[in-house]
């Protein structure tokens, strides 16, 4: 599995390939569809500034995530699973 550092917010992060989410812009759901050998995640919504709005832990296979109480903006989805983390922006109208 390649692995690859990206500085987001002056938090480095280790960017772990393997998750696809969508649709992009969003305004009811995320899909957090993860690759098949990936067994257990959290995921975490962070707003711009890092601050946490919302986490779901523990998530296994596929999952819809209800995103309707977040306003309209760009917020940044952080993945964990087994030490490493996956970040990508995402925007909901």
């Amino acid at each position: 599995t390649a692995r690859f550092t990206i500085n987001l917010t002056g938090i480095d992060q280790t960017v772990l390939p393997g998750f696809d989410i969508w649709p992009n812009p969003a305004s009811e759901f995320l899909v957090i569809d993860p690759d098949v050998r990936i067994k257990d995640y959290s995921v975490f919504i962070l707003d711009l500034y890092g601050r946490q709005i919302n986490k779901f832990i523990g998530i296994r296979n596929r999952n819809q995530i209800d995103i309707t109480s977040l306003s309209s903006g760009i917020y940044l989805v952080r993945i964990q699973t087994a030490g490493l983390s996956f970040v990508q922006k995402i925007v909901v109208r």
